[in-house]
């Protein structure tokens, strides 16, 4: 079970970081420009970093995040751990179209529907170290420059064929509290960077182990149990 906390963790470019997923697993990320975080594939169960390099092979994924996911979720100050310098935000990002639709999605044998976000997915250039309004995350949901823009474009409609090049890029999203939690517990038990978002977005066959992701996306009492400590009466 997650508590709330009364305020989220300061934000500090270069602050190293901790977070407790479920089961006791423990997760190093770094801020980097607001509001990115930086997730590393180093993983314990004792929240012990000594020793421990942070290293651009070592990263698992960029991903803008909200204040709430920082409220909620455990976080502790890692002063043991040198930052990563010179680190650049991702230049490729994933962009789903203005709009919405259902998307059915079946794990262990059981379809469930989901609200999808866009018509379509385009992979597209887009520097996020800018600093220009229109490359504040925010606007991954509302990016009209990209629309009218064709040279940002990389590939215009993401199709099965497309799936090994747009691999390792990040929908233009802002993760929250439990999903992104959930996410990184998934990229645990793998060992690996691993995108229920993408792979939903995309329409992908999903493992059976995105059980709990997807309980969380239909607010399932099941989910709510296991990140909010809710009971049915």
């Amino acid at each position: 079970m997650m508590e709330k906390k009364k305020r989220a963790t300061p934000w500090k470019p270069g602050k190293v970081i901790s977070i407790s997923l479920r089961n006791g697993v423990y997760i190093l990320a770094q801020m980097v420009r607001d509001p990115y975080l930086v997730f590393f594939n180093h993983f314990n169960e004792e929240n012990n970093w000594k020793g421990v390099t942070l290293k651009e092979e070592d990263i698992l994924f960029c991903k803008a995040v909200t204040r709430q996911f920082l409220r909620y979720s455990p976080v502790a100050i890692v002063k043991e751990v040198t930052p990563l310098l010179d680190y650049e935000l991702p230049k490729e990002w994933i962009y789903s179209h203005i709009g919405g639709h259902p998307i059915t999605v079946s794990v262990k044998g059981r379809e469930r529907q989901l609200a999808g976000f866009g018509r379509r997915c385009s992979l597209v250039l887009a520097d996020k170290d800018s600093g220009l309004p229109e490359d504040n995350p925010l606007m991954g949901l509302f990016q009209s420059y990209i629309i009218s823009d064709i040279k940002s474009y990389i590939i215009s409609d993401i199709k099965e064929q497309d799936w090994d090049r747009v691999g390792q890029a990040e929908l233009m999203s802002i993760e929250v509290f439990p999903t992104l939690n959930e996410r990184l517990y998934l990229c645990f038990l793998y060992g690996k960077n691993i995108n229920p978002e993408q792979d939903i977005s995309l329409g992908k066959p999903l493992p059976d182990d995105y059980e709990t992701y997807i309980d969380i996306l239909t607010n399932s009492p099941e989910a709510r149990r296991l990140y909010l400590g809710e009971h049915e009466e």
